[in-house]
This record gives C-alpha cells, structure tokens and sequence, in this order.
C-alpha cells in the first residue's frame, strides 16, 4: 500500500470516529467512556487521570450533555414539567 493511501485512510478513519462519536447518544457514550477509562486504569493511568478523562469523554456534543432539554429524561423525569401551549 501506498504511503499516501495509508495517510489518507488514517486521516478518514479518525474523522469518522470523531463524528461517531460526536453525535452518539448519552447513554452509550458514558458506557464507553466509563470503559475507556477503566482501560487507562489498566495501563497504569492514574486515577485522577482516568476521572479526569471519563469527565472530558462524557461532556463533549450530542444529546444529553448538556441536559437542558431533557430529550434524553426518562417519562418520569418529564412529567415534572407542565405542558404549556402557546396560540
């Protein structure tokens, strides 16, 4: 294979795993983020690294970062806030 064609893929590769990523859902984006950093743990990461890293990991993008709309709340969560209607 090409060194060029090698470059490219990698480059391709990591754009896909970003926007993936970017716009994963909360819920398996904690899940991995959780073991992502159990994995850094494994490796010899220290601990407030690894907390450090699962806090970067879960708080970047996509729905439920920022838990302001509450898209991402259980039925329960939701039924807190009355319906409002505007005419």
């Amino acid at each position: 294979m090409d060194t060029q064609t090698l470059i490219v893929a990698v480059i391709v590769g990591l754009a896909t795993a970003y926007a993936l990523w970017r716009f994963l859902p909360a819920a398996p984006k904690r899940a991995l983020s959780r073991l992502f950093s159990s994995a850094g743990r494994a490796l010899g990461m220290s601990e407030v690294r690894a907390q450090q890293l699962e806090r970067k990991l879960e708080s970047g993008g996509a729905c439920g970062s920022c838990d302001s709309c509450k898209a991402c709340a259980t039925p329960a969560e939701r039924s807190g806030q009355p319906l409002r209607l505007q005419k």
